[in-house]
């Protein structure tokens, strides 16, 4: 990574005020908004960057962090391919040398229109596992949603369905306080140029 997470998230927030200060907020057809002002955000910063500093591995460990603060400012159906693509090659990295994975996904300010605008993202995702035969669902050790929505049960209606059952017994919800103590640890383990 060139830029520190904090760095980049810094400037794509920048952006994406810069798009709402020359495009007032919708009240209806909010997102298909949020959709145009992620296309925007991404037009200025490089993909990959942006993946690797959403998604990645904690070195020396089978622990992959998602992180949705990051994610939120520019994923939209044009780039899902390239999403879903960086978090098969990184699960497959994980179950090569390690023959299992532990995900780690912080939701902070996930909500229930969330789940609805990246719900295609999540099918398509477990469509290419199954397709590619990855068995991810069954060498993933535990799914840990860390800042869990307060709307989780409406949030999980919406995704069960369409998530491999293996996945569903294997997930640990964490409200903010056990969140940010466990992100903390997380962000430890990384080495001090990408913190």
């Amino acid at each position: 990574m060139t830029e520190s997470t904090g760095n980049i998230l810094e400037k794509m927030n920048e952006k994406q005020i810069m798009y709402y200060s020359n495009h007032s907020k919708n009240t209806f057809f909010k997102k298909s908004q949020k959709i145009d002002c992620a296309k925007e955000v991404c037009k200025s910063f490089d993909l990959n960057e942006m993946i690797a500093n959403t998604i990645y591995v904690i070195p020396k460990t089978n622990k992959i962090y998602m992180d949705y603060i990051i994610f939120k400012l520019y994923a939209n159906p044009d780039i899902f391919d390239a999403i879903i693509q960086h978090i098969i090659n990184t699960c497959r990295y994980l179950v090569t040398y390690y023959n299992s994975l532990e995900v780690f996904i912080n939701l902070e300010t996930f909500s229930v229109s969330a789940a609805e605008r990246y719900k295609g993202l999540i099918k398509k995702y477990c469509d290419n596992c199954l397709t590619e035969n990855t068995d991810f669902a069954i060498l993933l050790t535990k799914l840990h949603i860390l800042n869990t929505p307060s709307v989780i049960e409406m949030i999980v209606k919406i995704i069960k369905p369409i998530i491999d059952k293996e996945v569903v017994n294997k997930v640990q919800f964490y409200k903010r306080e056990e969140s940010e103590k466990i992100i903390k640890e997380l962000q430890e383990l990384k080495p001090l140029k990408e913190r």
